[in-house]
């Protein structure tokens, strides 16, 4: 069954439009490239149930319901209580992306691009942890295509699956802030990494392999003799090629796919420096990944420890994901710096999750509104507020240029 929420104001025909299709949840933001700052145009939220997400029955009559403005209130799908790492071959019966066929999703979308109004139709989808795999490579000082050529080598190291299964990305990062190393010449700015359209979305995914983007590639560093560092993101053709079908059948223009983590730290993180931690808690996965000096070092991606006799979110468990990460961190950069915790996702409004973590952590843990970095109209700040925990990733993908 669905539970819609939709912005009731005109969306303009130019803006830029992200769709994150989550575990149990489909969310829309369209926001206005016409003009600065960016503003909200329109929003929209297509929650499903456990019941819609095991029958196809319930789905065709929750969307037939929302279709007559009806459309009843449902709770995410079930969790179990694991923590393996979830990268693998093939998309999770448990999530939206393996419970739908390519045109019941489509079907989804079509109906909420229609109660939300919005006029894009040029899209930026997410990429769910499930479909990604991510690691930093140290390569010796080396020219860029002396890089390319060393990727793939590298990636068979890492990647847990056969690389004929997945698209290769990467980008090259600057120094961590604290390592003693002389700073790059990258960007600084917060990730940008996606499979574009430059990829052409109208050939087949397993015939474009070698044309993988690199737009996200920063300078090479200055310097004879320092190393390379490289975030590669390792993505599953299968997901590749859904989201293309999904496109096409949702009447959309595919303009890139870009990971859950990457749109985060857009819209929660930004142009700072500082060094952070994103800790992303879904329906049925955590997402942990920790940022310095603006580019992405770590993302941790595992299905959500409950607790096994209350089913409730094992915060202990949440803890003990922050501080493996940070621990591999600093052990790696010698860094002393003290972070600040960005909690987002659905399931971080749970009482008291919060005071629970800035406990346990010791450090600065926050709950940030994912609408901050764009205008929207103040009538519809407590809708927002409501809402904002789940839609960092819909509103990074949509701030995306």
């Amino acid at each position: 069954m669905l539970n819609w929420i939709q912005g009731l104001f005109t969306a303009k025909p130019k803006g830029r439009l992200g769709i994150d299709v989550g575990s149990s949840a489909i969310k829309l933001v369209e926001i206005s490239s016409a003009v600065q700052p960016l503003s909200l145009e329109t929003y929209g939220l297509a929650s499903l149930g456990e019941e819609a997400l095991s029958d196809s029955r319930s789905l065709t009559a929750a969307i037939e319901s929302i279709r007559q403005g009806g459309g009843d209130d449902a709770g995410g799908g079930k969790t179990d209580n694991h923590g393996e790492i979830i990268f693998k071959a093939g998309l999770p019966s448990n999530s939206i992306l393996g419970a739908f066929s390519d045109r019941e999703i489509s079907q989804i979308i079509k109906e909420l691009l229609i109660r939300s109004r919005a006029k894009a139709r040029r899209v930026c989808f997410s990429l769910p942890a499930f479909t990604t795999f991510f690691t930093v490579i140290e390569l010796p000082p080396m020219k860029e295509k002396e890089i390319h050529a060393a990727i793939p080598y590298e990636a068979a190291k890492y990647v847990p699956i056969p690389l004929d299964e997945v698209f290769l990305d990467w980008s090259i990062i600057s120094p961590s802030t604290s390592s003693g190393q002389a700073p790059s010449t990258s960007s600084g700015q917060a990730p940008s990494t996606g499979l574009d359209s430059e990829l052409d979305s109208r050939n087949s995914p397993q015939a474009r392999a070698s044309a993988v983007s690199s737009s996200a590639l920063n300078s090479l560093p200055n310097g004879s003799g320092q190393a390379v560092n490289v975030l590669m993101v390792a993505i599953l053709k299968e997901a590749v090629a859904k989201y293309t079908k999904i496109a096409q059948l949702s009447n959309l223009e595919m303009g890139a796919l870009e990971p859950e983590s990457f749109s985060l730290a857009r819209a929660l993180v930004g142009e700072s420096k500082d060094l952070s931690i994103i800790v992303d808690v879904g329906s049925s996965f955590t997402n942990i990944a920790l940022m310095d000096r603006g580019s992405i070092r770590i993302v941790y991606n595992t299905r959500k420890k409950n607790h096994q006799e209350t089913g409730q979110l094992n915060e202990d468990a949440v803890v003990e994901g922050i501080n493996s990460v940070l621990d591999s961190y600093r052990a790696k950069s010698h860094s002393v710096v003290s972070p600040k915790c960005i909690l987002t996702g659905g399931r971080t409004q749970a009482p008291d999750f919060d005071k629970i973590l800035k406990e346990k952590l010791n450090f600065e843990v926050l709950t940030l509104n994912s609408f901050e970095k764009i205008n929207y109209l103040e009538g519809l700040e407590p809708a927002l507020k409501e809402i904002s925990s789940s839609f960092g990733v819909a509103v990074g993908l949509a701030m995306r240029e």
